[in-house]
């Protein structure tokens, strides 16, 4: 592959190279680790990760609730073992101590403030250039992640209401043809 031309989603070796670019035993690693589970495991938005709320997750049951997205709703999705287990990392040994119940919080001053977007989008950027790649976008993980959906035969209302589409429509945009899936019923 060509790290010069962009795709619109990332092979499951590309996403795998990609959380596998996160080096926990740095300062500043656990958050980014944890924050790119939120974005590749969940399909969150970057304001989503960066409004989630140590409220928003129930770890009793496993769920996250993603209450601040678009439309102002709340939704309950079931939390993967390896989201969970890195924000459980990052919480128990590198989050600041603070008072906000942000989840995400800055490490440099002010310390303890919620973050924003932009530092959500920053730790993405930072494993790709830390990868070589020549990318920028963030939400190709959320078009990953529903195009894999898909492709594993998941019904696209069922992507559609983990990806908090309103519209199925939307869906169908973030969940491009695959070409290998395709193959399988075309014609010979």
């Amino acid at each position: 592959r060509t790290n010069d031309i962009p795709r619109a989603t990332f092979q499951p070796a590309e996403l795998a190279e990609l959380l596998g670019a996160f080096d926990t035993a740095l300062p500043g690693q656990k958050r980014s680790y944890a924050i790119a589970r939120c974005l590749a495991d969940i399909g969150m938005r970057s304001i989503e990760v960066a409004r989630l709320s140590l409220d928003d997750v129930d770890w009793a049951q496993g769920v996250i609730h993603i209450m601040r997205g678009k439309g102002r709703r709340v939704e309950s999705l079931p939390l993967p073992r390896a989201t969970g287990e890195a924000l459980v990392d990052y919480i128990r040994n590198e989050r600041p101590q603070t008072d906000s119940r942000m989840i995400f919080v800055r490490r440099k001053p002010p310390v303890g403030l919620p973050v924003g977007r932009r530092v959500v989008q920053r730790a993405i950027h930072d494993a790709y250039a830390r990868l070589g790649w020549n990318r920028s976008r963030v939400h190709i993980l959320r078009h990953t992640l529903a195009t894999h959906l898909i492709g594993a035969g998941a019904p696209v209302p069922q992507v559609a209401d983990i990806l908090r589409h309103r519209d199925i429509t939307t869906t169908s945009i973030y969940a491009r043809v695959d070409a290998n899936h395709l193959s399988l019923v075309a014609m010979p």
